[in-house]
């Protein structure tokens, strides 16, 4: 029915024209929904597991509810409130687990061949569906909550528990259930076939559910522990902030990289794939660096000597914790292919903001993979030598040296490497997931191959044996257990000196390179765009 405006011919509905404030908002938030959000909550409101696992959680709470009305009506009130509580929690607990996998089967879906050409005709970008997968998730634990909710305020009634220990699980709940779906995600991200996807989907059910067990004994016989952190809380304690802390940024940096490497493998192989990863790389690193600083300052300034109380110790531990990472970086940055798609290219060259100066160390290829690897590990050691001229004693020296032997064991694998799977098996190892398998398996040859050549040729003398210090791992734990005294010189110096050429020869390589653009050759997989 319209108005008599509308009838003349240049009216509106009449819906429209009585449509108040709150209609006009929620029709601009219907208009801007995240339209991955909303599918998602509304197949999961139709599904049957949703309504099996709800209707589970109230059979349950019922239940306990009704042994918990019969212990308070025995006289035993304390038990009462804590039993009903812990119950509740733990089965929540299992909605986080069956949310998570929830998310995986949703994000595997999506990316079918039948289904992601329906998807990318949205125009939406890997970070949107991602977002509404997680919104949707976080909607769905809201309507879990509301099964769960009259329950506990009953626990709290039968006395015996704290109010804020039900505000904590009604926090730490959903954000744990917010973790686990991004690890879901990015798992689903992993798999390229059925196969590989079953696989990883067992492995994560496994691993939820034991997490899910374990959350069991927290929230039935730790609830001691939580009243007394929520206590020292309470109380203003700077130890229990900073734990809170600590905790808060742990979950949000696991977050953030499940996040951004998901996304990463979501983005079409044509298109910029390392920017993002390589970012949260570093920012991870750093944010690690000022956490041990935070850590050392508190213990400097209450006396304590919890682990760190000098500067150079955070430093020292920092630097070789640094070196580790950005040989990790190297092993899927160096890997890359030299040649750009047209659009990695435009990433480069058409940067703005404060993208463009870093474009250098942030930008897609194995140059500037080469360039951020080579920063990376030149910072570490930097870390390195500063924490190592801090320090008063011999064990700095030991820690900079140890951070010096891997660093340089990195560099002669990642160039030997490189020459190795570009020259005589480039024909085989032609795809960045195929020379990364094959970096890691020199990776363990070189890790673990003098390891053993000790243990069959010098038997009973592996820990003074000449061929074990050629492992990374085992020569730098040697260092740091005899403080850098008694080795010898000329198993540090060799691979030190070498890996020293290595990286000069990475980092003239990633400075001559310019930018060599072709387009994305056409495979199999390829009504997939995700897929490889």
């Amino acid at each position: 029915m319209t108005t008599p405006g509308a009838a003349a011919g240049g009216g509106t509905p009449a819906a429209s024209v009585r449509r108040g404030p709150a209609g006009r908002l929620l029709a601009l938030i219907a208009d801007r929904a995240n339209p991955m959000l909303v599918r998602c909550v509304r197949q999961e409101l139709r599904s049957r597991t949703f309504i099996s696992v709800y209707l589970l959680l109230l059979a349950v709470a019922t239940l306990a509810a009704t042994f918990a009305a019969g212990w308070a009506d025995a006289g035993q009130d304390q038990r009462a409130g804590q039993g009903l509580f812990g119950i509740l929690a733990w089965a929540w607990s299992f909605v986080v687990a069956v949310q998570a996998l929830g998310t995986y089967s949703a994000v595997t879906r999506e990316r079918n061949e039948d289904t992601w050409d329906l998807v990318d005709l949205t125009g939406m970008r890997p970070g949107q569906v991602l977002r509404g997968l997680l919104l949707a998730n976080l909607a769905h634990g809201q309507l879990y909550t509301a099964a769960l909710a009259p329950f506990l305020a009953m626990s709290y009634l039968l006395r015996g528990l704290d109010l804020m220990t039900i505000a904590f699980a009604l926090v730490a709940i959903p954000l744990a259930g917010i973790a686990a779906s991004t690890l879901a995600v990015f798992c689903a991200c992993l798999g390229n076939n059925k196969g590989s996807r079953a696989f990883l989907g067992g492995l994560l059910g496994l691993f939820l559910t034991g997490c899910w067990w374990v959350s069991g004994y927290m929230w039935t016989g730790g609830q001691s522990a939580i009243d007394a952190a929520i206590g020292g809380l309470r109380d203003g304690q700077a130890d229990a902030w900073l734990a809170l802390g600590m905790l808060a940024n742990a979950w949000a940096a696991f977050v953030i990289l499940m996040l951004v490497l998901s996304g990463a493998l979501l983005t079409h192989r044509a298109g910029d794939r390392s920017g993002g990863p390589r970012l949260i790389w570093f920012l991870l690193w750093l944010d690690l660096t000022l956490w041990l600083l935070v850590v050392t300052w508190r213990n400097a300034a209450t006396g304590r000597s919890f682990l760190w109380t000098s500067l150079s110790e955070p430093l020292l531990t920092s630097g070789l914790i640094g070196v580790v990472w950005a040989a990790a970086l190297g092993l899927f940055s160096v890997s890359e292919d030299y040649e750009l798609s047209p659009r990695q290219a435009r990433a480069i060259t058409a940067a703005r903001g404060w993208r463009r100066p870093l474009t250098p160390l942030l930008g897609p290829g194995a140059a500037r993979g080469r360039l951020a690897f080579c920063a990376f590990t030149a910072l570490a050691l930097l870390l390195s030598g500063i924490g190592a001229a801090c320090d008063s004693g011999d064990s700095g020296f030991a820690w900079m040296l140890a951070s010096a032997l891997i660093a340089g064991h990195a560099s002669l694998i990642l160039w030997t490497t490189d020459l190795i799977y570009r020259g005589p098996l480039a024909r085989w190892l032609d795809t960045p997931l195929l020379r990364r398998g094959f970096l890691l398996v020199m990776v363990a040859v070189w890790s673990l191959g003098p390891v053993l050549a000790a243990l069959v040729f010098d038997t009973g003398h592996v820990e003074k044996s000449w061929l074990a210090t050629l492992s990374p791992f085992w020569g730098a734990a040697q260092i740091l257990d005899r403080h850098g005294s008694d080795i010898n010189p000329f198993d540090v110096a060799v691979p030190v000196l070498g890996g020293l050429a290595a990286w000069l020869v990475l980092l003239i390589q990633g400075i001559r390179l310019t930018i060599i653009t072709r387009r994305v050759q056409a495979r199999g997989d390829d009504a997939n765009p995700r897929g490889g």
